[in-house]
């Protein structure tokens, strides 16, 4: 099963769904987003409330599963294989960034190349949403703070990226400009049989494998950023969390189609446009 935001014909605006076999019931809750609903519940209290209308998949259109987490933060060269290709040294200890959670955007939604970009970049990546506040968390404790998992893609103005890291500047801009994080389809919450240590990644670009990894290959696994980020920030729920992107990251360009799939969770899919 897995949470989404979803809108339907029949409805008035986005509401939270589980989905199940094909099916997206209704979750009766005070919030149409999951970083809303997950001030005041947990995955039980959402899989109770799904006593609503029900739809098939195939007629809904699903939107970002959370809309405006207070954090939204990236981990650099977490793929030894990535940190080679941009001729990078494997870091000794996590290295996370933010992203602009004004960045988000939906399954099946358009990533824009915005004018001021010559070189846009795909970066699939395995995302975890925060299920409850996290500070100073143990390795060991910390998939009990994780509500689920998530496909997003980290798209980065690569240009702009490398002319920021040769200034010594940070690369918050070449992260975080509207549209550059897709997410979605949906969350698959903690329990759902994915298993952080070992699930499938893979990026398709135009339907030609570009990136194909395994969560198993992370120099960092989840527990380890999880408890490093909150060593030094405070997590809340529906914060998000994208763990790194494998090998193979390239360009793309307008009337491309970008596919980011995780195994048991699902296809994030996405293609490029012009402004």
């Amino acid at each position: 099963m897995h949470v989404c935001q979803f809108s339907h014909a029949t409805g008035d605006g986005s509401s939270l769904g589980v989905v199940d076999d094909g099916q997206v019931t209704t979750i009766d809750a005070d919030a149409s987003s999951l970083d809303a609903a997950l001030v005041d519940h947990d995955w039980s209290s959402l899989r109770t409330a799904a006593t609503g209308s029900s739809f098939p998949v195939d007629d809904v259109t699903l939107h970002a599963p959370v809309d405006r987490p207070r954090n939204l933060l990236g981990v650099g060269l977490n793929y030894a294989g990535h940190a080679e290709e941009g001729g990078y040294d494997v870091p000794e200890e996590p290295v996370f960034f933010a992203k602009s959670p004004s960045s988000i955007t939906d399954p099946d939604g358009a990533v824009t190349k915005h004018d001021l970009v010559t070189d846009l970049h795909y970066e699939g990546e395995f995302g975890f949403v925060v299920g409850e506040t996290a500070r100073r968390v143990d390795a060991a404790d910390a998939l009990d703070h994780v509500f689920g998992f998530v496909a997003g893609n980290d798209v980065t103005a690569r240009d702009m990226q490398l002319r920021d890291l040769n200034a010594a500047n940070p690369w918050y801009r070449s992260k975080s400009m509207d549209t550059f994080t897709p997410l979605g389809p949906w969350v698959t919450p903690v329990g759902e049989d994915v298993d952080p240590a070992s699930v499938a990644i893979e990026t398709r670009l135009n339907d030609e494998v570009v990136q194909s990894s395994n969560t198993d290959d992370l120099v960092f696994d989840v527990p380890t950023v999880l408890a490093y980020i909150t060593d030094h920030v405070t997590l809340h729920p529906g914060d998000i969390v994208l763990t790194g992107t494998p090998s193979g990251v390239g360009s793309m360009e307008a009337g491309d189609e970008v596919v980011v799939e995780i195994e048991g969770v699902g296809a994030l899919r996405n293609e490029v446009r012009t402004p």
